[in-house]
């Protein structure tokens, strides 16, 4: 194994002209030089594209900038950048921040590990659009949240690393995405295994990493490895449905290989989701879309608890209080 193997970076870019050099500023500072940078801009209609070439030239930075005519979407963009890549190790970066040594410190990390290790994820904190940094998100605070019998399995000291079985981390992404997809570094062989993205859906991170853990055991590093972005234009934020109709797809694809409680994890995780984006479509005045969300996502994952049945009745109050327009 080369001393200093090629990491492939991808740089997502759509409408992030607010953010994008100050992504490409973290790139130049990293420490660890052989790096292959591709950039991709998935039509946007901001001014990113002008940004990026004009930072690019006055940084004589190199790096390879892909501009795509139509939108293709992310998992579409992630396919197309796979092309190009040629690194050991393939990791990404959108409007996020990292630190100037992220890139030394994963491929270090994966240098100690076994090669039954494909994906290597950590920590996260919240930064705004102002770039000021908020709450510590960490996977194992998001499986206490669920309360997730196995949480513990997470826990480990500061700086300290715990190897997960694939088919541990197969049944828990039932419960939720818990690895943070700003922190990840992979190794560029878990494509050949696991194949590439699957374009028919809009999110990128959940089907992979539930394809993926049936090849390959997962890393757990106790460290924070990005800053994440939290603002209005986020997939995940629940503004729209375009999330939801994307995990419901991924979890409804493979639900045959949840087993045990995973079951209703899935269900309730469908649920939830539904639930919050009913409350923002109601609270935006979207009582129609609200319904469908309802009869559509919300009603089929139902699994006849008393609590499930009091969030129902709490739902359909709301509704008519919409519709009386309280």
């Amino acid at each position: 194994m080369p001393e200093h193997p090629l990491v492939t970076v991808f740089v997502l870019c759509y409408n992030t002209g607010n953010y994008v050099c100050e992504a490409l500023a973290c790139l130049r500072k990293q420490t660890y030089a052989n790096l292959q940078i591709l950039i991709c801009d998935d039509a946007s209609s901001d001014n990113s594209v002008a940004l990026i070439s004009d930072w690019l030239q006055q940084h004589a930075y190199p790096a390879q900038l892909i501009r795509n005519k139509k939108n293709l979407g992310l998992t579409a963009v992630f396919n197309l950048l796979l092309k190009e890549a040629k690194g050991e190790y393939i990791t990404w970066l959108s409007d996020d921040k990292w630190a100037d040594d992220r890139v030394a410190k994963c491929v270090t990390a994966f240098q100690a590990l076994p090669d039954s290790v494909g994906v290597l994820f950590g920590n996260m904190t919240i930064i705004d659009a102002q770039s000021k940094r908020g709450d510590l998100r960490s996977p194992q605070q998001t499986l206490l949240w669920l309360q997730h019998p196995e949480a513990n399995r997470l826990q480990c000291a500061a700086e300290e690393q715990v190897i997960l079985d694939g088919a541990w981390v197969q049944q828990v992404l039932f419960w939720k995405c818990f690895v943070p997809a700003p922190s990840v570094t992979v190794r560029a062989s878990i494509y050949t295994r696991a194949g590439k993205y699957d374009e028919s859906i809009a999110i990128e991170d959940l089907d992979c990493w539930l394809r993926t853990a049936s090849h390959f055991d997962f890393c757990y590093w106790n460290t924070e490895l990005a800053e994440y972005r939290l603002h209005e234009s986020n997939f995940s934020s629940g503004k729209s449905d375009r999330y939801l109709i994307a995990l419901a797809a991924i979890l409804e694809k493979h639900q045959n290989l949840a087993k045990g409680l995973a079951v209703a994890a899935m269900h309730r995780h469908i649920r939830e989701e539904a639930y919050r984006v009913m409350h923002n479509l109601l609270n935006a005045g979207m009582r129609k879309q609200a319904q469908q969300v309802f009869q559509q996502y919300y009603l089929p994952h139902r699994q006849g608890t008393w609590t499930e049945q009091k969030e129902t009745l709490k739902i359909r109050l709301r509704f008519l209080r919409s519709f009386v327009g309280l």
